[in-house]
């Protein structure tokens, strides 16, 4: 051992007297010698030389011999690789480059100036100018400003991406070096949502979902119109009263005073705190532009109603009439999907509105009096007259074919508008009960002949009999709500979550969460064109009596329930069970199950044709179940990629039905909705678009950085992390 330390001493000597040897030689040769310039340092170059290239670039190369490993280092900046990536909020989607760089010895890394083309390097754009050289990645997130503006790359285009390092030598003089060109293309966060602008489901089967929601803000002269802001609010506690039920009169007084006298929509706020109710808050034909909103659902600055209106009370009541409007009979049918009224109907004298004639901008109920269903079917429309003359015109195309033999009639309502409740939780605190079965008829918010109402980012927690009850209305918005537990859960329609009946229209129920309920979502007697769209339903909870005891069940969190609802859209919602019953007779036509994911039990359809299943993901075997007259407009999974390994192109490809999940990873769909025309302002970048469902391109041809569809949606996300309520649209007070 000490003969080989030895060895190894004296062979060190030796080799460091080289390295000298070669520095002084080097040295000298560098003395001696001109500089010598090239685009780039190599073993050629000399040490300490400066010059200046054709290209009028500043090269300056260090040669310092073998022994120092720095003598080699070139100062470079290279992309190694892009590729799409979705950004957190507020940032949306975009591009991620990695690079790497190096610096030769002298010289010191300032900062990184990342670029990006979207013509091919004919025009460049700076996304950071002067980024940090010790990150060796950047976002490319295109124009951003930060908050809820989102200004997102284009959707599936290709960029060039660049990097360009900025250093500096010791003298300080700064020098600049582009790296090498790549390219990669931004996920397809937008693509077009129906094949062929039409979709898969046909035509004759299909009704304009897209209408679903409350109205936009300017409708030239119709209305309601929504109010994109308020102009007065009322803080209840500074209200006079000598409880919290006359402080609410009070404001809900002073709201109605200033839409009548000013045409201004006001807020009537809840401060932070718990608040019990003793008295429904009860809204009319009269009233309108009046929002009730609080601080939040959760935490210190939570909003909490108390209410305790009695068992068979409702804590908010939003209730139009039909005045002393007459009843018209029709005598003429209406096709499906045509707008007019062909009938001679009295019409109103300039500047009048008295309830026995008709004027443009009216809401209108139509119907059929003696359509063959079970009792307490309404199979009709909740619509306005866009137009009296030359003919009498509806805003809405007719959902079905509505036959004058069946009784056809109209009559003018006066529906109460533009009423919202944001932010805010209500908590049943009332739960006497009158005998073992009967636990009161009361709803947490009742909705009857209303028009462009709204609840969004409410929590509800118990309930006596339906947290939301929605009948006779039309342009309804629920939304980033959640609702959960009832007070019970049997027969007689208790422990529901949202009830839409008696011919309500262009309803919306989105982004909702529903927990331990019988039926989250419930739809019957002729309710129709309505949208039930990305909700989360978990937890479903239904009981029977035997005896003293209460036996629970499986039962439907989406639930048709007979009494002819139709024409109604189910689109990317995730939950345990879909079923449309005949437990109150038969169910309508034209009911589209699209993109939906059923977690524990399957589709179940009884006695409803015309129906559209398509794209679903269903964990049960059989996936889709039907019975009666139920039939198809269409049922399928999406189209076969390969038939016989030979790839097939799509519009000739065949379509999988659900039955066959063995080739579900060969299949896809070009269908993403028709409802959303865009990709949902909700659909943060965390998730796919479409989010549950087939793919839309083949998958094999995707790269690694390829995302899948999600199979999940924000709901469920939302749940997960404790934050089931949401609200992006609050409405906020201007002068």
């Amino acid at each position: 051992m000490i003969i080989e330390n030895g060895f190894l001493k004296k062979a060190g000597g030796l080799f460091l007297i080289f390295c000298l040897f070669l520095f002084s030689s080097y040295s000298n040769e560098c003395l001696a010698k001109p500089p010598y310039c090239s685009d780039e340092c190599n073993y050629e170059s000399y040490c300490d030389t400066s010059c200046t290239n054709a290209d009028g670039q500043v090269i300056t190369c260090y040669q310092w011999g073998i022994c120092d490993p720095k003598s080699l280092v070139k100062t470079s900046i290279k992309v190694d690789k892009a590729y799409p990536y979705p950004f957190p909020d507020p940032y949306g989607f975009g591009l991620q480059m990695l690079y790497t760089i190096a610096v030769g010895k002298g010289f010191e890394a300032v900062s990184v100036t990342t670029q990006y083309s979207p013509d091919d390097g004919q025009t460049w754009y700076t996304d950071e100018e002067a980024r940090s050289p010790v990150y060796n990645w950047d976002n490319i997130h295109g124009d951003i400003e930060c908050g809820s503006a989102k200004y997102n790359l284009m959707s599936n285009h290709t960029y060039t991406l660049r990097a360009t390092l900025n250093y500096r030598d010791t003298y300080g003089s700064v020098y600049h070096l582009t790296s090498n060109p790549v390219k990669a293309t931004v996920e397809n966060y937008n693509p077009p949502v129906l094949y062929n602008n039409v979709g898969h489901i046909p035509e004759p089967d299909q009704v304009n979902w897209r209408n679903a929601g409350l109205l936009p803000s300017n409708r030239s002269g119709l209305l309601p119109e929504t109010p994109a802001a308020a102009q007065v609010i009322f803080d209840v506690t500074l209200m006079s009263g000598t409880n919290i039920d006359a402080k609410i009169a009070e404001a809900l007084n002073r709201a109605r005073i200033e839409w009548r006298d000013h045409a201004r929509t006001s807020i009537i706020y809840f401060p932070p705190g718990s608040y019990r109710i003793k008295s429904p808050i009860v809204l009319g034909s009269a009233d309108s532009n009046i929002i009730f909103q609080g601080a939040g659902v959760k935490g210190p600055n939570a909003t909490i109603l108390q209410c305790n209106v009695g068992k068979d009370g409702t804590c908010f009541q939003m209730l139009g009439s039909t005045g002393a409007s007459p009843i018209y009979d029709l005598s003429a049918d209406i096709p499906k999907g045509d707008r007019l009224i062909m009938a001679s109907l009295p019409l109103c004298p300039s500047g009048s509105d008295r309830p026995d004639c008709f004027s443009a901008g009216n809401w209108i109920h139509l119907w059929e009096a003696d359509f063959p269903a079970e009792s307490g079917a309404v199979v009709g429309q909740i619509t306005q007259l866009e137009s009296v003359s030359p003919d009498f015109r509806m805003k809405d195309d007719a959902s079905k074919e509505y036959l004058a033999t069946y009784g056809l009639r109209i009559q003018k309502i006066q529906p109460v508008t533009n009423i919202g409740i944001e932010n805010l939780k209500i908590y049943r605190v009332d739960s006497s009960k009158s005998s073992d079965n009967q636990y009161g008829s009361g709803s947490n918010f009742l909705l009857i002949y209303a028009v462009n109402c709204w609840l969004r980012g409410v929590e509800s927690e118990l309930t006596s009999r339906h947290h939301i009850h929605i009948s006779h209305s039309s342009h309804i918005e629920i939304s980033g709500c959640y609702l959960h537990r009832a007070r019970y859960y049997g027969g007689n329609s208790y422990g529901y979550g949202t009830v839409l009946g008696e011919s309500s229209t262009n309803c919306l129920i989105e982004n909702n969460v529903f927990r331990r309920l019988r039926h989250a979502m419930g739809i019957g007697t002729g309710a129709n064109k309505n949208v039930y769209t990305f909700n989360y339903s978990r937890e479903q909870y239904s009981t029977y009596k035997v005896g003293p005891w209460e036996i629970s069940y499986s039962d439907s969190d989406i639930c048709l329930h007979g009494r002819y609802p139709y024409a109604n859209l189910f689109e990317h919602n995730m939950n345990e069970y879909i079923e449309a019953d005949d437990e109150h007779g038969k169910n309508g036509p034209y009911n589209a199950f699209v993109r939906n994911k059923v977690t524990e039990d399957n589709i179940e359809l009884h006695n409803a044709p015309y129906s559209a299943v398509l794209g679903c993901e269903i964990e049960s075997s059989p996936p889709v179940k039907t019975h009666g007259n139920t039939s198809f407009s269409i049922e399928g999974y999406g189209k076969l990629l390969y038939v016989n390994n030979n790839p097939v192109p799509y519009e000739n490809a065949p379509w999988v039905p659900h039955e066959f999940k063995f080739l579900k990873n060969i299949s896809i769909l070009k269908d993403v909705s028709y409802f959303y025309t865009t990709r949902p302002y909700f659909l943060s970048p965390g998730y796919t678009w479409p989010s549950i469902g087939p793919e839309l391109e083949n998958p094999a041809l995707k790269s690694e950085f390829d995302r899948k569809v999600s199979q999940t949606i924000p709901a469920k996300g939302r749940y997960d992390a404790g934050k089931e309520t949401y609200i992006s649209k609050i409405t906020v007070v201007t002068p």
